[in-house]
C-alpha cells in the first residue's frame, strides 16, 4: 500500500469538526461585536439556535444568560500542510460556519468555525494544531490566517485551543487515535500508549447511540447508529458537547489570562505604589472568582450528563486548569503578603524619618545649649545628652540603611 493510501486510512474520512479558539476581547474604544462588518449567515443562525434550543434544556438559567452568541457568517477555509512533512495536498473547505461565544461578564471568548460534511479530518486537525489554518470570511477577496481573523475580531488568544469532532461511517481504531493525537504522521506506523487504551477502553458516551472519548486537545462522539442523520439533525445532537467544550474553553481563558496578569504585575511590583497594587490584585482576585462559575458540572441537570461531562472534563484537561487557578490564588495571597509588607516598610520609613529629624532638631538645639555653657558646671549634663543623642542618630541611620 503507497504512503498516500496509509494516509487516507488514518484520515477520519467522514466527520463533522469544529475548530474552537479561547480569547479575551478587551475593546478599549473598538468597535461593538454587534457592529463588526460580518455577513451573518443563515447556517451560522442554525447553528447558534440550536445551541441556545439544547443550553435551555440541559442547563440553568443563569448559565444560558452567563453567553452572548455573534453570528460572524460563512467562510471559505484553506489547510496547508507542513511543507517539512509528506503530506496530501492543501485542503480547502467551503461552506464553514463561524460564531463567536462571548462571556459577558468576564469579557472571555470562544471562537468556534463549525465544518460539516469533511473527509479528511485528521489532516486538519494536523494543519490546526500547526498554525497553519487561513480563512476567507464571504466577503473577502483575499485569505487570511485565523490568527489575523481573531486580531480583526480584537481577541487577544488566551488558553489552549481544542476541537470537536463528530465521525460517522464507523471509522477505524486507528482513525479514532489519530484524531485524538491531531497527527497524521507517522504514515508508515500506528499510534499506541495512551490514547489507543482511551479509544479501547475509555468510552465516555452514557447513551447506546454514540462512543465518546477526548484527549487534552480534542472531544470526538463516534455515531453508532447506521444511518447518517440529515445537516440539521446532526447540529441539533451535537450541540450540546460543542457547548461543554466551550464552556472548558473559558476557564482555560480565565486561567491563563489570571495568570498572564499576575506575571505582569509581579514585573511592575517594585516600581508601583502599594495602593495601584491592592487595587489590581482586588480585580484580577474578582476574576478568579468569576471564573469558578465558567465550568461547573453540577450547573448541568441530568445525572447522566453529570458522569459524562465529570469524565470528559478530567481528559480534557480541567484538573490542569484547577491546579493553575490554586497556583493564580496562591500567587494573589503571596502578593498581598508583600504589599503588606511593602507598606510596612513605607511606614517605618517615614516613622524612622520623623525621628531622624526630631533628633536632629534636638541635637542641634543640645549643641547650642551646650556651646553658651562651656565653663559652667552644667557643661557634663550637655556633654553626655550630645552622645547619647548622636548615639541614637547613628542607630536610626544604620536601621534604615538595612531595609
Amino acid at each position: 500500500m503507497s504512503e498516500k493510501d496509509l494516509s487516507k486510512v488514518k484520515m477520519m474520512t467522514d466527520c463533522d469538526i469544529v475548530l474552537m479558539i479561547p480569547g479575551r476581547r478587551d475593546r478599549a474604544g473598538g468597535q461593538r461585536l454587534k457592529d463588526l462588518p460580518v455577513k451573518h449567515s443563515e447556517a451560522t443562525k442554525d447553528l447558534i439556535d440550536a445551541i441556545v434550543k439544547n443550553v435551555s434544556i440541559e442547563m440553568s438559567e443563569a448559565a444560558q444568560k452567563a453567553v452572548t452568541r455573534y453570528n460572524l457568517g460563512t467562510a471559505e477555509l484553506r489547510f496547508d500542510p507542513d511543507p517539512d512533512m509528506p503530506r496530501l495536498d492543501t485542503v480547502f473547505k467551503d461552506g464553514v460556519s463561524c460564531m463567536l461565544a462571548h462571556h459577558d461578564s468576564t469579557k472571555l471568548c470562544v471562537l468556534e468555525i463549525y465544518i460539516p460534511n469533511s473527509d479528511d479530518g485528521v489532516q486538519m486537525l494536523e494543519c490546526y494544531g500547526n498554525d497553519r489554518v487561513w480563512i476567507r470570511p464571504e466577503g473577502r477577496e483575499d485569505f487570511i490566517l485565523v490568527q489575523k481573523f481573531l486580531e480583526d475580531l480584537e481577541i487577544t488568544v488566551t488558553g489552549l485551543k481544542r476541537s470537536a469532532v463528530f465521525a460517522y461511517g464507523n471509522p477505524s481504531e486507528q482513525e479514532c487515535v489519530h484524531c485524538l493525537a491531531n497527527e497524521l504522521t507517522p504514515h508508515d506506523g500506528d499510534v499506541e500508549g495512551v490514547l489507543l487504551d482511551k479509544v479501547r477502553n475509555q468510552n465516555r458516551s452514557q447513551y447506546s447511540g454514540s462512543r465518546t472519548y477526548a484527549s487534552t486537545t480534542t472531544l470526538l462522539e463516534v455515531s453508532t447508529e447506521q444511518e447518517k442523520p440529515s445537516d440539521a439533525d446532526r447540529i441539533d445532537y451535537q450541540a450540546s458537547e460543542i457547548y461543554f467544550v466551550e464552556q472548558i474553553l473559558l476557564r482555560d481563558a480565565s486561567a491563563t489570562n489570571i495568570a498572564s496578569r499576575l506575571a505582569d504585575l509581579s514585573k511592575r511590583f517594585r516600581t508601583m505604589k502599594a495602593d495601584a497594587i491592592k487595587e489590581e490584585l482586588t480585580r484580577i482576585d474578582a476574576a478568579l472568582g468569576q471564573s469558578s462559575v465558567l465550568y461547573d458540572v453540577s450547573l448541568f441537570k441530568w445525572a447522566t450528563i453529570h458522569e459524562e461531562m465529570r469524565m470528559i472534563s478530567a481528559d480534557l484537561g480541567v484538573s490542569v486548569i484547577i491546579e493553575r487557578n490554586r497556583n493564580n490564588k496562591a500567587i494573589i495571597e503571596s502578593l498581598q503578603r508583600s504589599v503588606e509588607a511593602k507598606e510596612k516598610e513605607r511606614s517605618d520609613r517615614l516613622k524612622n524619618g520623623f525621628l531622624l529629624a526630631i533628633t536632629g532638631m534636638t541635637l542641634i538645639e543640645t549643641v547650642y545649649t551646650a556651646l553658651t555653657n562651656i565653663g559652667s558646671r552644667n557643661i557634663y549634663y550637655y556633654v553626655s545628652l550630645l552622645a547619647v543623642l548622636i548615639a541614637y542618630l547613628v542607630y536610626i541611620i544604620i536601621k534604615k540603611n538595612k531595609f
